[in-house]
């Protein structure tokens, strides 16, 4: 059985192919594949067990050296004085909020300051509807489920960005920061001792919220993700092959109560 899991993660083995306009960045605590067309993540994945670490989130945003390295025309545009999506906006008086999204929460990774340096490197980040983000927004309770279930048992996370091409009303950071605002955000949930998932594609935009997640408005089958993505996941496709069931709501059914989460019948921190 470790075998399946060595495979589930194996960098090797994340895409059938590291060509363009994809590209593959080992960061040592999650794995990205860098769409370079939108200059954003198309997956990231990374395994998390027991919480053990506190340590604070990194004050500001790091560009990846490695990627820069690799293929700098695939790593956003950082060399102005904006520091986030926010300011670039607000200098063009546009009024909507876009957050610097994550696709790997930056507290999922407090075991120490260089892991959440790392967490806040460009290739975990990209454009994100504000109340998407934030508390009551889909992909917050997307991370408080994640954050509350690692300390039940070890999980598998996956999650990435989806864009249409087609829509360009909101691309306003794209001559800025060369990215486009992805229409969708999606992300896959595995618990490695019950072998069961959870997969969701969710709109990138503030009326995604924490409510329609829970009436399973974003749920989707690992195999429509499958054929949602612009690239092949061996991750994904070995969970296909393995027939892995989806996870019930006891599974993934998260309450946030100030800094407390409670989940599966245990309490722990939201930290």
């Amino acid at each position: 059985m470790r075998e399946f899991w060595i495979g589930l993660l194996a960098a090797s083995n994340l895409v059938t192919a590291q060509c363009e306009p994809f590209v593959i960045v080992d960061n040592q605590i999650y794995l990205s594949v860098i769409d370079c067309s939108i200059r954003s993540p198309a997956a990231v994945i990374y395994e998390l067990s027991r919480d053990s670490g506190n340590a604070k989130r990194h004050s500001s945003y790091v560009n990846d050296r490695s990627l820069k390295k690799m293929n700098p025309q695939c790593h956003p545009i950082t060399n102005h004085n904006f520091r986030t999506y926010q300011a670039a906006l607000k200098a063009q008086g546009i009024e909507e909020e876009i957050d610097v999204g994550h696709l790997a929460m930056s507290n999922h990774f407090d075991s120490s300051a260089a892991d959440s340096k790392i967490a806040n490197q460009f290739s975990n980040l990209a454009p994100q509807a504000a109340k998407f983000n934030r508390r009551g927004g889909a992909w917050y309770a997307t991370e408080m489920i994640v954050e509350c279930q690692r300390d039940v048992e070890p999980l598998i996370v996956l999650a990435g960005v989806l864009d249409d091409p087609s829509t360009t009303e909101r691309d306003h950071l794209a001559h800025i920061f060369g990215q486009t605002t992805a229409d969708y955000w999606w992300k896959v949930i595995y618990w490695q001792d019950s072998m069961v998932y959870k997969a969701w594609i969710m709109p990138n935009v503030d009326a995604a919220t924490e409510t329609e997640l829970y009436v399973g408005s974003y749920d989707v089958s690992i195999k429509t993700l499958k054929e949602a993505l612009p690239i092949s996941l061996h991750t994904i496709e070995l969970l296909i092959e393995a027939g892995v069931a989806q996870a019930g709501r006891e599974f993934f059914s998260t309450e946030v109560k100030g800094s407390k989460l409670m989940c599966r019948g245990i309490t722990t921190d939201v930290g």
